[in-house]
């Protein structure tokens, strides 16, 4: 019924402007977003890019999200009519937030794997350490958490226990790398502040001297475990923004042409592909490459949690889309 060709954000030059906004061009103006826009009430303007994103952040806001500023757990339920559970699936799946994907490359400078919950962080290093057996090559692999607190059904599915509790992402980040990369040893820690009086202020650092067991013709590479402070400690916790800037000032240390594969989950690739490249790609000159794992899987049924979902990040992209557009542009005007 919908025969849409692919539409990847993934495919853009992080480095280069006139790339970045091409391709923004093109997602935001594809068929399957306007079906999308349509299929919801309204109308995609026929102007530039910017029209256009400025548009979809105001239409999504009304129309596609469902979490108001909670945690993704804690979004609204919708129910929707088959026809268009059908329809976004379809879209959500040609605006790259669909399957399972793989790397461009064999070789990376770094691999970083963003965290979350501990079912999806687990997941998550798991794809990571099968991409590093069997696909590509790095010296360097990292995980991000932050200072949330995990609640019980996260800390009774932990696949292993670090030495000091299962309080935060960052932990739940630990144990899904401890197994997947048979990390051993005592990591060596740097760290600031107190998480539990004050989180949004603190920050840690944890790195084990090697990884083994992941591929014959790399030895000796490093693995990190980070949780950054807050841009705006007044306000909310780190966010993933603030810990990939964190990770690429503190810990990687990012140089121009460095090559850095993030690890995500297929329904969060476009938007934290934005958020990476406006993070590392064009204030770094580093290439960025993003692949996510489905944990939702595919059906011809979606319930309407996954619908809603795919919804709600797709607003995620165009809210990310439209940082990573104003900062291509201020970059453009910068060149001589």
């Amino acid at each position: 019924m919908f025969d849409y060709p692919a539409y990847r954000l993934t495919r853009m030059d992080s480095r280069d402007p006139e790339s970045i906004l091409d391709h923004i061009g093109e997602w935001s103006h594809s068929l399957p977003i306007r079906d999308l826009v349509a299929e919801f009430g309204g109308t995609l303007p026929t102007g530039g890019h910017a029209d256009a994103l400025r548009y979809l952040e105001d239409f999504s806001a009304e129309h596609w999200d469902f979490r108001g500023g909670r945690e993704r757990s804690q979004a609204e339920h919708r129910d929707f009519e088959p026809g268009t559970a059908r329809l976004v699936q379809a879209a959500a799946y040609a605006l790259g937030l669909g399957a399972t994907t793989y790397p461009s490359h064999d070789e990376y400078r770094h691999v970083l794997i963003l965290g979350g919950k501990m079912r999806t962080c687990t997941a998550r290093a798991e794809f990571a350490a099968e991409l590093l057996r069997n696909l590509v090559e790095a010296p360097e692999v990292s995980g991000l958490g932050s200072f949330r607190p995990t609640d019980y059904a996260e800390r009774a599915a932990a696949p292993v226990r670090p030495a000091d509790g299962l309080d935060f992402e960052v932990d739940a980040m630990e144990a899904a790398m401890v197994r997947a990369f048979t990390l051993t040893g005592t990591p060596y820690e740097q760290s600031k502040g107190d998480p539990y009086a004050d989180p949004n202020r603190s920050w840690k650092i944890r790195t084990y001297s090697a990884v083994d067991g992941l591929s014959p013709r790399t030895e000796g590479r490093s693995a990190h475990v980070v949780a950054a402070d807050a841009s705006d400690p007044a306000a909310t916790r780190a966010n993933t923004v603030d810990t990939c800037r964190f990770w690429a000032d503190r810990v990687a240390v990012l140089e121009p042409g460095d090559r850095v594969l993030v690890v995500t989950s297929s329904i969060f690739v476009p938007f934290q592909h934005c958020d990476a490249v406006a993070t590392m790609g064009l204030p770094y000159r580093c290439e960025i490459d993003t692949v996510g794992v489905d944990l939702a899987g595919t059906t011809l049924h979606p319930d309407a949690t996954i619908i809603g979902q795919y919804l709600q990040e797709i607003r995620s992209a165009i809210v990310s889309m439209r940082r990573l557009r104003d900062a291509a542009v201020r970059r453009q005007r910068r060149r001589p």
